[in-house]
């Protein structure tokens, strides 16, 4: 049986691969021999992040207060990119190894370590599903007037006790969505009407004006734990168009 290696070893094993493939083009080997070993580089930068990710999530496993650890630290640690450039004065190829950003998700942990760990287990995914479908509504209308996301607005607003003759879609239902979702992963952490901007900002962005990018549940998670990131250190995160 092969022993599993270490991250260590992977990232020597990356950075073996990256010189084997800059010696390559540099010594002008033709494509039909490059190629390959710049698909090794990558095949070796996906085996080097997947071990990282996996010793985060389990280091964050094994915190007190795991779920918190992973909304304050919110980035994942170690993880890497292979940068290729040309030398402007020597016209050779070199690669550098660098330090890259990827969010931590609540959806992965969940699935590497289970549902213990959330205030209401396994209640939290399904309530940030009918917050995804509830703010999808709320902006459509703002934006442009049309909704194609009644028949599960309603379905999802039973879940927050919303009222009869209340507007699930409305600004005041979006918050108390937003609660409701934030308390059944990390009780203690009050969600307001600016998280709700972040995550309208978050699902317009890049796609003008009238347009929502409906990103679905796994999107979702993504903003709320970012939403709750900013509650629990006070550091905002800037949406780029």
């Amino acid at each position: 049986m092969e022993t599993k290696k270490t991250t260590m070893e992977l990232l020597v094993e990356l950075q073996t691969a990256t010189d084997e493939a800059v010696e390559a083009m540099n010594g002008g080997k033709p494509a039909a021999e490059t190629d390959p070993l710049k698909d090794k580089v990558d095949a070796a930068l996906d085996a080097y992040n997947a071990s990282a990710t996996a010793d985060a999530y389990e280091a964050w496993n094994a915190q007190e207060k795991p779920v918190e650890a992973i909304l304050r630290d919110r980035f994942v640690p170690g993880i890497k990119r292979v940068q290729f450039r040309t030398d402007k004065e020597t016209g050779l190829m070199t690669a550098t190894i660098k330090d890259a950003e990827t969010r931590a998700s609540l959806v992965k942990y969940a699935g590497e370590c289970g549902y213990g760990n959330f205030a209401e287990g396994r209640d939290w995914w399904t309530k940030v599903q009918a917050l995804a479908f509830i703010m999808a509504d709320a902006f459509n209308k703002e934006l442009c007037s049309n909704s194609q996301f009644v028949y599960e607005v309603e379905k999802a607003a039973t879940l927050y006790d919303f009222g009869k003759d209340a507007n699930p879609a409305s600004k005041t239902s979006c918050v108390k969505a937003l609660q409701a979702c934030f308390d059944s992963i990390l009780p203690g952490v009050r969600a307001n009407s600016h998280d709700v901007a972040y995550i309208r900002a978050s699902m317009t962005r890049n796609g003008g004006v009238g347009k929502i990018i409906y990103g679905g549940t796994h999107k979702m998670a993504d903003f709320v734990a970012d939403a709750m990131h900013q509650r629990l250190v006070g550091e905002e995160f800037v949406v780029t168009t």
